[in-house]
Parts: C-alpha cells; structure tokens; sequence
C-alpha cells in the first residue's frame, strides 16, 4: 500500500488494524473502540472472528461504548 491508507475511509483502516492484529497472533490483544466507523454486518463478522481468535492462546481486552457488542460470556470492568 503506497498511500499507508490516506485514500482508505476511517471504518477501511480501522479492518486493516484489525486484520493485522489477528495476524501477528500475539498472546494479547487491546481493542479501542474497534467498532467505532463500522457497519452492524462488518461488527458481527468481527465478533465472530474474535471469538475463534480469543478462544485460543490470546487474551483480549477491549475497550468500547458500544456495550450492546459485548460477547456475553465476557468479563466486564466499568469505569
């Protein structure tokens, strides 16, 4: 990618962090508002993927006002 993304909309950079995320395969792994600039489509395809990804060997933290995205089985911490 020549540009590093200038040309990509906030929600396409935002897919390209994620997808580099989960390929690098890190034990953990810390999601800001990853939702944020995202379709309801593109965040149940997130969610699905996380939830292969995290059941592994990774931890995830995630950090998000979009409660209602919130894996059921997650541990919550409000502040």
């Amino acid at each position: 990618m020549h540009d590093n993304g200038k040309e990509m909309s906030q929600g396409q950079r935002s897919r390209r962090c994620l997808a580099i995320a989960f390929y690098r395969q890190k034990p953990i792994l810390l999601l800001d508002e990853i939702f944020a600039s995202l379709d309801d489509l593109t965040i149940n395809q997130i969610l699905v993927s996380l939830e292969f990804i995290l059941g592994s060997e990774t931890f995830g933290i995630m950090i998000t006002h979009r409660t209602e995205h919130i894996p059921k089985d997650a541990k919550i911490i409000l502040l």
